[in-house]
């Protein structure tokens, strides 16, 4: 009882620390892409499963009853996580962002023409690393329209978070609890991540890569992948600049891959068709692009 206890007064205390700084996000920032209802329930749901799958494997370490109060408040040490919940977050905004290209430009999710003739390539190589990524886009999919996220899907030093987060709140059993942990870090192959088959897809293209760069071609996954990797930024960056009020971001960056005037404009026509760019700057240069992402660059990986 003294457990739950506090952990609710220490949450009531959070939410009461937080108030002001949050109250002032909201006022000011109207983005209905990267903040919006099912985003926010979207990262909820994420976590909570997330932390059900941490307790899950202690329960069927030791056979212990399921509690949801338990998992709950596992979750809690992960939202405190403010790189955790970042991860989490540009997850929510990839499948907000799919969703609303696919309503607007047809554009599958999972199957995009670029994967698909890929799928069927006659180097066996790229054809094994397409379908791959094929599958494991088909269950990204799948899971955040049930607002889940693998565990095993959760890059290297956020997967040491969640095990931390689970071996902070139950000390009681520290012997069931290493035991559970030693499990699922036996189960976990980072190279198996759904990000890395797109990244090794990508790298294998080589010159070809740069129909990657063509959204309606490629599909988000790819093209989000290709870009990170083109600009040396990590992903989760690349796809927050999907935000309705990023699309000066996306330009810089889409530019600073390589894309000249017209094939920038294409791709934001097909992103941001509502969004006029400032005059003139047709003429920023592909080194111009690079300069001007490398503060935004050293801040992310800080």
């Amino acid at each position: 009882m003294e457990d739950t206890l506090r952990a609710q007064l220490t949450h009531g205390d959070a939410i009461v620390a937080t108030s002001g700084p949050i109250l002032r996000h909201l006022l000011f920032n109207d983005d209905h892409t990267l903040f919006n209802d099912q985003v926010i329930a979207h990262v909820r749901g994420m976590v909570a499963n997330i932390a059900r799958q941490l307790l899950n494997a202690v329960v069927e370490q030791n056979g212990d009853q399921f509690h949801d109060q338990r998992a709950n408040t596992i979750a809690h040490f992960l939202f405190d996580d403010a790189a955790f919940l970042a991860h989490i977050h540009s997850l929510a905004v990839e499948a907000l962002v799919a969703e609303r290209l696919f309503q607007r430009a047809g554009i599958d999710p999972v199957r995009s023409p670029l994967l698909q003739f890929l799928s069927a390539s006659s180097d066996a190589d790229i054809a094994a690393k397409a379908i791959r990524a094929l599958a494991a886009q088909a269950r990204f999919v799948q899971q955040q329209r049930r607002m889940e996220q693998s565990l095993n899907e959760l890059p290297p030093g956020l997967f040491d978070s969640a095990l931390g987060a689970l071996e902070n709140y139950l000390l009681r059993d520290p012997a069931t609890v290493s035991a559970a942990v030693a499990n699922l870090r036996e189960t976990y192959d980072p190279a198996q991540r759904r990000v890395q088959q797109f990244a090794s897809l990508v790298s294998a293209m080589e010159h070809d890569a740069t129909e990657a760069l063509e959204i309606d071609r490629a599909g988000l996954a790819i093209f989000a992948t290709t870009l990170s990797q083109a600009n040396d930024q990590s992903r989760d960056t690349a796809i927050l600049s999907f935000g309705e009020k990023q699309a000066v971001r996306l330009a810089v960056e889409l530019r600073a891959a390589g894309l000249d005037g017209s094939a920038m404009e294409e791709q934001m026509l097909v992103i941001h068709p509502e969004v006029a760019l400032p005059e003139g700057f047709e003429n920023l240069s592909i080194e111009q692009a690079a300069a001007l992402l490398v503060p935004t660059q050293t801040e992310a990986k800080a």
